[in-house]
């Protein structure tokens, strides 16, 4: 039944309304012809309603006896019947056909090439080795040649420590992450590691010195060994060298932070105050006006007196009278207030280079209070390996 329905999609079915007497044998004489109805219900003594596919209802016409039933169609759906309904315009139908070829086309090459973390290296030189690696406007890449021109791009940029590529849709974006941590000074000729420098799951590792250790998937901790720079063969002594590579990782940060339903705001009430006083030769002197006002903001201007041959400056102090009312907020606007507070403070830890996957935020009651605790939760993939000299 269920490929029934879905042939009907795809051929187009009819709603027929049958008015006639003695309906029955209208269904008998369609199933001695194998005429296949569906959805069959009775309206009245004289009519019937039900579904039959275009070309059974050509034969169920012509099988009929003559004038004895009247056959409207209520309804049609299907796509041959829609492309039937078009079919005086060939136009409009290679207009759609064409145009959903070249989207699919067009989705499936890359348009924009964006770069992301250049101070230092120029953003034409990191283009200009991804253009060499055939990164062009309008080209088809795979993820193995992504992998690649990461690997180009650390061998021929020495002025970088990282550099990661990620394709959304029809854009690439290059990110690079500058050599800040090394300095010229350091000896890459001693031998060293790369380890984590936090806790994560492993998502990419390139190697360019070294031996990997840290795979996709594993979850790695702060200090664990991700490129090895001890080399190991068989039948051989240990060769140390001095790691170099890029191990990506997904990491997870959160928050949470209570909000209360009840919030407080300061308002100015429209009362103020004028105070003046006059500074000359860096002492001030009282002029007029007072501050009654026990709650209240300040504004403060200055204005210099250049006419009386003197330093004179006019100082004015506008008092505003405030206060403090309590209103309410939704739970909605609890978890927009408490997002918001959140992603500014976890922010604060996340790297500059970091790609942001998801952000996911939950809310729920505080029991007993009139309060909703807030949590929010950001995945990002970063950049985690770090040098550390062995030992």
């Amino acid at each position: 039944m269920l490929a029934f329905k879905k042939v009907r999609k795809i051929t187009g079915e009819l709603e027929v309304t049958a008015t006639g007497l003695s309906p029955e044998k209208l269904l008998n004489i369609s199933a001695q012809n194998h005429i296949r109805l569906s959805g069959v219900r009775r309206l009245s003594y004289t009519q019937l309603r039900f579904s039959i596919g275009p070309s059974d209802y050509n034969r169920l016409k012509k099988l009929l006896p003559e004038g004895r039933y009247k056959l409207n169609i209520s309804s049609s759906r299907g796509l041959s019947l829609m492309l039937y309904a078009f079919r005086a315009r060939y136009c409009l139908i290679a207009g759609i056909i064409i145009s959903i070829a070249l989207a699919f086309f067009a989705s499936s090459r890359v348009w924009f090439v964006k770069v992301r973390g250049c101070q230092r290296v120029s953003e034409e030189s990191v283009l200009n080795i991804l253009e060499s690696c055939g990164l062009k406007w309008g080209a088809s890449v795979s993820g193995e040649e992504l992998d690649e021109m990461e690997k180009r791009l650390m061998q021929e940029l020495p002025d970088i420590s990282w550099a990661g590529i990620s394709r959304r849709g029809v854009n690439i974006y290059a990110y690079i992450k500058e050599n800040s941590e090394l300095p010229e000074s350091t000896p890459v000729n001693k031998p060293a590691d790369v380890i984590a420098a936090k806790d994560g799951v492993v998502e990419k590792v390139t190697v360019l010195q070294g031996r990997a250790v840290a795979t996709q998937g594993q979850t790695v901790r702060a200090g664990d060994v991700l490129i090895s720079g001890e080399l190991v063969y068989q039948d051989l002594p240990y060769q140390y060298v001095y790691a170099l590579g890029s191990v990506q990782a997904r990491i997870w940060y959160s928050g949470e932070k209570k909000i209360p339903l009840k919030q407080l705001q300061t308002v100015r009430t429209g009362n103020k105050a004028v105070v003046r006083t006059m500074r000359v030769f860096g002492q001030e002197i009282f002029l007029d006006g007072e501050n009654p006002f026990a709650q209240y903001e300040t504004e403060e201007s200055e204005q210099d007196v250049m006419n009386l041959g003197i330093p004179v400056t006019i100082i004015t102090q506008t008092y505003y009278e405030t206060q403090t009312r309590e209103y309410s907020i939704t739970q909605e606007e609890a978890l927009e207030l408490g997002k918001s507070e959140l992603e500014l403070e976890l922010s604060k830890s996340i790297p500059q280079d970091a790609e942001i996957l998801k952000t996911q935020s939950l809310v729920k009651m505080v029991e007993g209070e009139n309060a909703v605790t807030v949590s929010v939760f950001i995945e990002t993939l970063e950049q985690i390996g770090q040098t550390k000299e062995i030992g």
